[in-house]
């Protein structure tokens, strides 16, 4: 909310909107003594006099120091969800991947400055090993998707698909992460659900989630800065052996 009106109206619409009997219990009151512009409230929630579960919460409070207004406010209630002991290990795991995908976000200026010297000086040449793996990476995808029928690599290459393998993956294409059939057993299908081999349908939604669950890694990878990552993305929701080997 922005603007002396519209926090008005909040106040007004939240007052209204209590029902009879709730009401808002102070416990505890801490202003910093005399002079001090913010406050805290610690507080909880009674119904017809007894304390509602989880309804404790901590609310500050800031005035302007020329108006004396209120300019600042913020409610914490407390959360349904107490992990306990569960929430150390959790950040153990957390605060690291945090960490190694932002490290380097506080770099100086002079530490960018200096990488475009280096960059400059080098010429703008592609290192050594990334050529490498990009010619391996070209080699692999001709091999397994341009190759003769059966001679290198098993099964059909792009040019001599066969109309029962497209088929094929546009049935389960249908049946994508099994959302169809559900749909179809509750009698609220847009289309009919086709049958398909269960086991050729089960490893197509495997690699379906295993390409979703790359999406954000390849988001947060700062080294692939330039790269469409999207539209990479995209061809290799098609094309997964092929692009993310």
């Amino acid at each position: 909310m922005v603007g002396i009106e519209a926090v008005g109206e909040l106040f007004r619409a939240s007052c209204d909107s209590i029902p009879r009997g709730m009401d808002f219990v102070v416990d505890e009151v801490t202003d910093g003594g005399a002079g001090a512009l913010s406050v805290g409230v610690a507080w909880h929630v009674e119904i017809n006099g007894l304390p509602f579960p989880n309804t404790r919460g901590c609310s500050l409070y800031r005035l302007d120091p020329k108006s004396r207004k209120l300019v600042y406010a913020r409610d914490v209630v407390e959360s349904p969800l107490k992990p306990g002991e569960a929430a150390f290990g959790l950040m153990k795991v957390l605060v690291p991947l945090y960490l190694k995908l932002n490290e380097g976000e506080g770099a100086s200026a002079e530490d960018s400055s200096s990488k475009e010297d280096n960059k400059e000086n080098s010429g703008g040449s592609i290192p050594v090993e990334s050529v490498f793996l990009w010619l391996v990476a070209a080699g692999y995808v001709s091999w397994l998707i341009l190759s003769p029928p059966n001679l290198l690599a098993p099964g059909e290459p792009i040019w001599a698909i066969k109309p029962e393998t497209l088929q094929e993956v546009i049935d389960e294409s249908v049946n994508f992460f099994y959302v169809d059939i559900a749909l179809d057993a509750l009698g609220v299908s847009p289309l009919p659900s086709p049958v398909c081999n269960p086991v050729s349908e089960a490893f197509f939604n495997f690699v379906n989630a295993w390409s979703f669950m790359f999406l954000p890694l390849l988001l947060a990878d700062r080294r692939s800065e330039g790269l469409n990552k999207v539209g990479f993305w995209s061809v290799q929701m098609f094309l997964t052996n092929a692009v993310l080997t």
